[in-house]
């Protein structure tokens, strides 16, 4: 009996280990902006603009139907690791989703040389 016991809670946590490794890897959130906008201004200030369309019309690329705050923060994340804009980090002056498009608006920490 404490055997079968013993055997059932060792299952139970590898299961719920798996669990834990399975959705620590799926944060990885790649989808590819629609528009992506940089603007550098007379002092040096690097602004950008990171926009996901959704709904009728915006495709069936992967991660389309995710699109919240935090979604889009972590695929802002990934598209700067792919293609270098704010190398020292950003700061978000807005971001909403207006029932077409989530939109993200942001300063990068650094300034252009």
């Amino acid at each position: 009996m404490k055997l079968e016991l013993l055997r059932s809670v060792k299952l139970g946590l590898l299961l719920l280990a798996s669990g834990l490794v399975t959705s620590c890897s799926s944060t990885n959130v790649n989808i590819l902006p629609d528009r992506f906008e940089t603007e550098v201004l007379a002092d040096g200030s690097k602004r950008f603009l990171f926009e996901v369309r959704s709904g009728p019309g915006a495709g069936r690329r992967e991660g389309r139907d995710r699109l919240n705050a935090e979604n889009m923060r972590l695929a802002l994340d990934s598209y700067f690791e792919q293609h270098p804009f704010c190398e020292e980090g950003y700061f978000l002056y807005d971001q909403g989703f207006d029932g077409n498009a989530y939109t993200i608006l942001g300063e990068c920490q650094e300034s252009a040389e």
